[in-house]
C-alpha cells in the first residue's frame, strides 16, 4: 500500500519530489517520510492524511503549495505561522487559505510534524 502524501506529492506540479532511495519510516504513528528538499523535513501522522484526503480540490492545491513555502521558510509571512495557547501550547499552525490551516509541531531542527488539517474545528 503507497503512502498517501508520497502520491500527493508525485502527482503535484511542484519542483521537489520523495527521495526514492530512502522508504518510509513508520515511526509510532507516524509516518516519516524522507523528502529531498532545501530545509525542512515533515512527518504526516494518519490523522493529517485522513483530512487531507477530505479537503476539497483546491484546498489541496492551496495546502501543496503553502507546504512548499513552509519548507523553504516555516515563518515566511503569506503562512501566518502562529504558536497557539492554552492546551494545545505546544503546537503551531499556519494558514493554507481563509479557511484551513495546518497545525503542527518542531521535533528537531529540520524536522516537523503535521499533525491535522482543516478549519478551526482540529484545535478541539
Amino acid at each position: 500500500m503507497p503512502f498517501e502524501p508520497l502520491r500527493m506529492i508525485n502527482s503535484s506540479k511542484i519542483s521537489w519530489k520523495a527521495n526514492e532511495s530512502l522508504p518510509p519510516v513508520r515511526v509510532r504513528n507516524f509516518v516519516h517520510l524522507k523528502i529531498s528538499c532545501k530545509f525542512m523535513q515533515i512527518e504526516y501522522s494518519s490523522k493529517f492524511t485522513r483530512q487531507f484526503k477530505k479537503l476539497p480540490k483546491d484546498a489541496k492545491e492551496s495546502a501543496l503549495k503553502c507546504e512548499k513555502l513552509f519548507r523553504e521558510n516555516p515563518f515566511d509571512s503569506k503562512l501566518k505561522t502562529h504558536k497557539l495557547h492554552g492546551t494545545m501550547k505546544e503546537y503551531w499552525a499556519f494558514s493554507i487559505s481563509y479557511n484551513y490551516r495546518i497545525g503542527f509541531t518542531f521535533i528537531d531542527g529540520d524536522l516537523v510534524r503535521f499533525h491535522a488539517i482543516g478549519s478551526h474545528d482540529i484545535y478541539k
